[in-house]
């Protein structure tokens, strides 16, 4: 602007339109320091651009994570948004941001959105928004509405499958058990609470018993009464004197139930049954079920791997814990072999004797009668004369009291048994089973001490099931991401070493390097 100009605008004067300055809006693009008298364009930028990808490195594990998202995922999780409300968040970054928190172990909502804050490898995932938690919250919660999980799921095995990961001719399954969110000791407190009001140490009404309580009345008491006039006791009296069963109160989460785990320990949660392709560790099937034990849990793995992967496996590879009839019933109706490590056999205390008679020792012909347990026909032995018999010390401890029992299962189920204990016992069962441990129980592992999912966060059935699915997703996706990344390694290290034998065989002084490629 000339010095005219400038004086006419300092006295109020009218001023051309032509002749007046247009003011510039974001003159310098970049933070740059200036010298007097020095070119501007020719000057390197003064401080680090804030776009969070710019600090990254280009092969930095979380550009691979962004980019499969948006590939397998994007066009599922776009669908499930809707065009109406407040500020909407990309759902592909939002997912990502989950998925990459839970391979780090952070599984709090409140602290993604502190590393949403402040780490710039989730302002990158998250394109430089700041979702806060409850944000989070609900879009965890719409995850699996419309079972939009579990088509996730198949989605990424989907492409695992096309990255040669997946061959779905063998399934490896196991289970591990994981406590819920409830609390574990509310069922233990409540039994303990209703015993204490039943034996009139509490008050109605009141919490948990104190250590000061009161004690009871001087009458509430029962008198000490001798054996002799406890036995002459009226039939009446000794049945009001029994106490009265306790009733038996659920834990604060209704859907989960109490297991023993495999170090012995009682938790209040759920068996978790993962099925695991041996090629590249991927999870084919993922569900949480309430039963404590294995025995009917390959019925409801396989419809669950067919959900997630489309995959009907020809062989089931399973630990001791998984040979009961009824999976071993549900995988010959599939048509699916078995290979579950047999259990050992136990000597059993009858034989047959020259003519067939099952007998014991000692020659006592045992009685036969038939039961039923967990929905499987047995037929019992039975012999009742232990407590004189000169053999009882050679022939062992008697099962129950003075008599030995044997429960033998209908010829279906020996059939069935024997030829697990056959496969399992040849050349290729044996590799199977060898290979089974750091096939299946590695993904359990990972989940629980990478993922530190060594307790839900969810409450009730559906909400361990999301949380197991995500972190089933986030572990297929990790699987798939290192198997790309270790494929261009080898190409790389590959190529490298051609160029080099090329540059030995002709005589180049310097050999060519890959990075000058």
């Amino acid at each position: 602007m000339s010095c005219e100009l400038e004086q006419q605008l300092e006295l109020g004067l009218e001023v051309p339109l032509g002749e007046r300055s247009v003011p510039k809006l974001n003159r310098r693009l970049s933070h740059t320091f200036r010298f007097a008298g020095s070119d501007v364009s020719q000057q390197a930028p003064l401080l680090v651009p804030t776009v969070p990808e710019f600090r990254l490195p280009d092969d930095h594990f979380v550009r691979h994570l962004r980019r499969l998202v948006g590939e397998v995922l994007g066009k599922e999780l776009r669908s499930r948004c809707v065009m109406w409300g407040g500020y909407d968040y990309d759902p592909v970054a939002m997912f990502s941001v989950m998925l990459y928190a839970l391979m780090l172990g952070e599984r709090s909502l409140r602290r993604m959105e502190d590393l949403c804050t402040y780490d710039a490898r989730f302002r990158f995932l998250s394109g430089g928004v700041q979702p806060d938690f409850t944000t989070f919250h609900r879009f965890r919660r719409g995850l699996d509405e419309d079972l939009g999980l579990d088509k996730m799921f198949r989605l990424v095995v989907e492409r695992a499958k096309t990255d040669g990961l997946v061959k779905g001719r063998t399934a490896f399954i196991d289970g591990t058990k994981i406590p819920t969110s409830g609390s574990q000791w509310r069922k233990w407190l409540d039994e303990a609470e209703a015993q204490a009001l039943e034996e009139g140490l509490a008050p109605q009404g009141e919490g948990t018993v104190l250590p000061d309580a009161k004690p009871p009345e001087p009458q509430a008491i029962e008198a000490v009464v001798p054996a002799q006039s406890k036995a002459s006791a009226p039939p009446a009296a000794k049945a009001a004197s029994k106490k009265p069963k306790r009733k038996f109160k659920a834990p604060s989460d209704k859907d989960a139930r109490t297991m023993k785990t495999t170090h012995g320990e009682f938790v209040t949660g759920y068996n978790c049954q993962l099925a695991v392709d041996p090629q590249a560790g991927i999870v084919i099937g993922a569900v949480p079920i309430t039963a404590p034990n294995d025995w009917n849990a390959v019925a409801v793995l396989l419809e669950t791997t067919e959900m997630h992967s489309g995959i009907k496996p020809k062989r089931l590879v399973a630990d001791k814990g998984f040979e009961s009839a009824g999976n071993m019933q549900t995988a010959q109706a599939a048509g699916i072999k078995t290979y579950f490590c047999p259990k050992a056999l136990k000597d059993p205390p009858f034989k047959p004797d020259k003519d067939g008679t099952l007998r014991c020792l000692a020659g006592h012909t045992p009685s036969q009668n038939t039961t039923t347990k967990r929905g499987v026909p047995y037929t019992v032995y039975k012999v009742s004369q232990c407590r004189n018999c000169p053999l009882r010390q050679a022939c062992g401890k008697p099962l129950k009291g003075d008599q030995r029992e044997m429960n033998v299962r209908s010829d279906e189920h020996i059939a069935l048994s024997t030829a697990n204990r056959k496969r399992s016992k040849s050349q290729a069962g044996k590799k199977l089973l060898k290979q089974r441990g750091q096939t299946v129980e590695l993904p359990n592992a990972r989940i629980k001490r990478d993922y530190r999912m060594r307790r839900f966060n969810l409450s009730g059935i559906d909400g361990a099931r999301l949380e197991l699915l995500l972190a089933c997703v986030a572990l297929n996706l990790e699987t798939i991401i290192k198997a790309a990344l270790d494929r261009l390694r080898a190409v790389f290290i590959a190529f490298n070493a051609i160029i080099c034998i090329f540059a030995a065989a002709t005589g180049t002084r310097r050999p060519m390097q890959l990075e000058s490629i």
